[in-house]
């Protein structure tokens, strides 16, 4: 199996993007390589990340990852636009027409990932190339359930202490309710799109049964969802596990599950 260089070239932009790709002299090489898009967890750090892009380029990917942003949660309007400029960073980024594109979100990553299908479904014949090419999907640790659990999940992505979370999460709500305008119907919405208009393409569900921010019977009703469409997801459950710390906790069993939703992508 071609193994990639572990020499990396790495460009940033302002709106916290960072493309990774790997430096070959031998162009038809790149062409027909996968194209995964990195979808971190808040507060990931570049040596975090860093892990999930060897990973990747052992398996003849190139990756272009977007760090996430407190922002683009809070305010959606403006979480939408920057998925609209993601998205053409990434159909930039593609080999050729053909690319095969894999999406890889963790935890707030995957509310992300809903904004771009949202921006798919608003500009198709803009983005065709990259909708019509993505492959396979992994939701690694998805923060999804009700408001509340989703203020309780970005507060403990902020914070580690308890009282601290505790405020941060009151405050959040609050901001909630006098915003609903403005943010709610936005969650609605890209619930909506992640869960019932998503790429009919392999996917693989990650998560703990020791992670505070799973919520199992929202988590199960995610899973149903796209298998009721047709989808067909692996789920991958740990018993102890932290939030988006699988690779980390479990990495032969991790580098197995994505390997095996690699090659079950390429075949298709």
């Amino acid at each position: 199996m071609y193994r990639a260089p572990l020499l990396h070239k790495l460009t940033g932009c302002g709106w916290n993007t960072l493309r990774i790709c790997n430096i070959s002299s031998q162009t038809n090489q790149r062409q027909n390589r996968p194209l995964v898009v990195l979808l971190p967890w808040l507060g990931a750090t570049p040596r975090a990340t860093e892990k999930y892009i060897n990973l990747y380029n052992k398996l003849n990917c190139d990756v272009v990852s977007r760090k996430s942003t407190v922002k683009d949660f809070l305010w959606p309007i403006y979480g939408l636009k920057e998925s609209q400029k993601f998205l053409h960073k990434v159909q930039k980024e593609m080999h050729s027409d053909d690319t095969p594109i894999f999406i890889h979100s963790m935890s707030i990553g995957s509310y992300f990932y809903a904004l771009m299908l949202m921006c798919l479904e608003k500009e198709p014949q803009v983005f065709t190339q990259v909708s019509s090419n993505i492959c396979c999907q992994v939701i690694d640790s998805p923060v999804v359930g009700t408001l509340n659990q989703m203020a309780f999940g970005v507060a403990q992505m902020i914070t580690k202490s308890k009282i601290m979370h505790k405020i941060l999460q009151s405050l959040i709500q609050a901001y909630f309710a006098t915003t609903k305008p403005y943010t709610v119907k936005y969650y609605e919405q890209s619930i909506d799109a992640i869960q019932n208009r998503s790429p009919k393409v392999p996917a693989v569900f990650m998560s703990s049964l020791s992670d505070p921010m799973m919520v199992s019977h929202a988590l199960k009703d995610f899973e149903n969802a796209w298998v009721s469409r047709g989808i067909e997801v692996t789920v991958k459950m740990w018993e102890n596990s932290e939030h988006a710390q699988h690779l980390r906790n479990h990495p032969d069993e991790y580098e197995n599950v994505i390997q095996s939703l690699v090659n079950k992508a390429l075949k298709q």
